[in-house]
């Protein structure tokens, strides 16, 4: 884009203002970046000269034989433009976080601290939808450059008489409602999906970031210790819920709003690491008592095998788990209450298996018991099939629960 922009001054086909204000667009926001990352001393041509020789637009511009002074003289204007409005380094670190232009972390700052009293009672409350208001009310003075778009101009509405409606996304309200609420403000719903896709899933969320960071700023607090529900404002209002865990099925890949939430009630709410653990060894057995369509149940169990909760540099040789899959079938409830601590269990890799190539079954005597957990048959599966690995099972823990044992077992590599 840099390249383009220097192109378009040296054709003539834009002239030396409009040039300077693509620069400040494209480059503002990477230099605040940068020079957060950068020491103190270090000299703004030091900081050019390094952009400047590690970068593609170099190669193309000197390829086509435009001189690069317009590009360093641009660099060095936004820099030291920077500097001179910003002289806390601190400060710098927190805009250069946020990918916005200096007017725009100027704009929020400026609102900040201009409603803190305000700002201090929703924290104090945890009350995000207040702080969803006081936003699109900054939003509404039209001072931050990242919000605004072609497709956005297009809805008509001041940001502030749509409140509601977005209130109402966040709070999971499901489109055929939202629509209802949208024509009783005289919106057109073409304009809700605008609203949705280019502002909540994009812009906004992108801007709800932005403040929060200048928030905790001025609040002298970490994003980590902000209330709950202010800490994942963002993620509530990109992908219209207002439960964490559901957001957080949604940014694995889960399409529906409603299995997101159904997902994070069957986990018992597990959060974090703990609930992507949980759906990377959803089985297409554990998925036949939900009241979900066989599309979602295919979404779900595509989401599940892309996951692999546990990262290691190399796979581990020995590991336990509970194995997988017993309640689901009579044959293996009874294998289940036939075993006992100490036994051994054999294996055989499942590669037919529609819905997880990865699958390894568990028997016992010859009996089938269940499933290794997906979490490690992602990684034991290569092994076997390429490494010709070979494993020993051996059972921890025989636990009743209700009609069948749950099996606690140790899997290690053959000596």
């Amino acid at each position: 884009m840099l390249f383009n922009v220097l192109d378009a001054l040296v054709t003539q086909r834009i002239n030396q203002s409009v040039y300077d204000e693509f620069m400040q667009i494209l480059a503002e926001p990477y230099l605040l970046s940068i020079l957060a990352e950068e020491a103190v001393e270090t000299e703004d041509e030091e900081i050019i000269e390094k952009i400047i020789n590690n970068s593609l637009f170099k190669v193309q511009i000197e390829k086509k034989g435009i001189d690069l002074q317009p590009i360093r003289d641009s660099f060095s204007g936004i820099l030291s433009n920077i500097k001179d409005k910003v002289p806390e380094r601190d400060l710098i670190k927190v805009y250069g976080k946020t990918g916005f232009q200096l007017s725009s972390n100027q704009a929020i700052d400026d609102f900040v601290q201009a409603n803190k009293e305000q700002i201090e009672d929703i924290l104090k409350e945890d009350n995000y939808l207040e702080l969803v208001e006081l936003v699109l009310k900054l939003f509404d003075l039209h001072e931050i450059e990242e919000v605004k778009s072609n497709k956005l101009e297009q809805i008509g509405l001041p940001l502030v008489e749509c409140t509601n409606v977005i209130k109402s996304w966040i709070e999971g309200t499901d489109i055929e409602q939202l629509q209802v609420e949208w024509q009783g403000i005289g919106g057109n719903t073409d304009h809700l999906n605008i609203l949705i896709s280019d502002g909540l899933y994009y812009r906004y969320t992108w801007a709800f970031t932005a403040f929060i960071n200048i928030l905790c700023h001025n609040f002298n607090i970490s994003w980590e210790d902000l209330p709950e529900n202010i800490r994942n404002l963002p993620s509530y209002v990109k992908f219209g819920l207002n439960n964490p865990t559901a957001c957080l099925a949604r940014s694995l890949g889960i399409k529906n709003r409603d299995i997101s939430l159904l997902l994070s009630s069957e986990s018992n709410n597990l959060s974090g690491r703990d609930f992507i653990k949980w759906v990377a060894n959803l089985s297409s057995e554990d998925l036949d008592g939900y009241p979900i369509n066989r599309y979602d149940k295919q979404n779900i169990l595509e989401t599940a095998l892309r996951l692999n909760p546990n990262r290691y540099a190399e796979t581990p040789s020995s590991f336990n788990f509970n194995v997988r899959g017993i309640p689901y079938s009579e044959e293996r409830i009874q294998t289940s209450l036939s075993v006992k601590v100490g036994d051994t269990l054999s294996y055989q890799r499942d590669i037919e298996n529609p819905y997880d190539p990865f699958a390894i079954r568990v028997f016992h005597e010859g009996r089938e018991l269940g499933f290794v957990p997906r979490e490690y048959s992602k990684l034991v599966s290569t092994e076997i099939d390429i490494n010709n690995t070979r494993y020993e099972i051996i059972i921890r823990r025989a636990e009743s629960i209700r009609n069948y044992q749950n099996v606690e077992v140790n899997m290690y590599t053959q000596k």
